[in-house]
């Protein structure tokens, strides 16, 4: 294992594991959090919040194997690969304890590190949690959207997929957020879906000691409209998690809504108090 290596990119840094070569982006000083993306992704998804939060703490958003800029992952991998290659790269750069905050499919590997390494992860939070099967009509919306890609629309794609998964905010379908998912979509060869499907976010918190909170946008669609009995659903999982729900928000929560999000994470890795603003936004819903 070699020492991590900066790369051309500001703040954007390598680091040769023998789980994969790792890319991530190492922002700030203090308390680490741990930032894992979702699928079809890389550390991009935190574009809106790896900025802001490093005014408070270290954040690490490394991109996973077989993502972004990191190396490929091996055939079969699961779970327990991503994990340990999560906490190779923590080893290596000297974070004995840290907080965690996964997005999609990002929560199922942070769950998995927070089992496996009870005495490092300090504070579990998941954004957009997979706590429920996929619903019929999300399944077809998903089959035309790869549909358009295989034919070579990968923009069209992308389109649909912001407008009616990932952003509820019409001001955040931008040409950044078309842009990043391009490039993401670009360098992804893991695919991750099966993993997900195969996996149950449920079964994985049962052995997580550490204090868990949850981020649900109250308009993403994998939830059906039923976001408050998905958060009831995760906090029946894990007795003792809080879950809350994001008014204005899809599935994309950390894009779409990045102040709240912040300040979850903030609030759960620092025990920093939610601003009175941000706080009535993320309880809106509940109302």
């Amino acid at each position: 294992m070699s020492a991590p290596a900066a790369a051309s990119a500001v703040g954007f840094r390598f680091a040769d594991l023998a789980a994969a070569r790792i890319g991530y982006f190492d922002a700030g000083a203090g308390d680490c959090v741990l930032l894992v993306h979702g699928s079809y992704g890389s550390s991009s998804h935190w574009a809106h919040n790896v900025g802001a939060l490093s005014r408070r703490a270290r954040i690490v958003a490394p991109d996973l194997p077989g993502f972004g800029a990191s190396a490929n992952a091996p055939a079969g991998a699961d779970l327990a690969y991503f994990a340990r290659s999560l906490g190779e790269l923590m080893e290596a750069l000297g974070e004995p304890s840290f907080s965690l905050a996964g997005y999609s499919f990002g929560c199922l590997v942070a769950a998995q590190l927070a089992r496996e390494k009870p005495a490092s992860v300090r504070t579990l939070t998941l954004v957009s949690p997979p706590i429920c099967a996929t619903p019929p009509e999300m399944e077809e919306l998903q089959r035309r959207i790869g549909e358009l890609a295989s034919r070579g629309a990968t923009r069209a794609a992308v389109e649909l997929m912001l407008e009616r998964i990932a952003l509820h905010e019409p001001g955040r379908r931008t040409e950044e957020a078309v842009r990043l998912t391009l490039d993401n979509l670009r360098r992804c060869r893991f695919r991750a879906r099966p993993l997900q499907r195969a996996s149950s976010l449920a079964e994985l918190l049962k052995a997580v000691s550490c204090p868990v909170g949850a981020l649900l946008g109250a308009a993403d669609p994998f939830y059906a409209g039923e976001a408050a009995r998905a958060a009831e659903k995760l906090e029946q999982a894990l007795p003792g998690a809080q879950a809350q729900l994001v008014a204005g928000a899809a599935h994309w929560v950390c894009y779409d809504a990045p102040e709240a999000t912040n300040a979850a994470i903030l609030a759960a890795a620092l025990r920093a108090p939610v601003h009175a603003s941000v706080h009535a936004s993320v309880h809106a819903s509940l109302k």
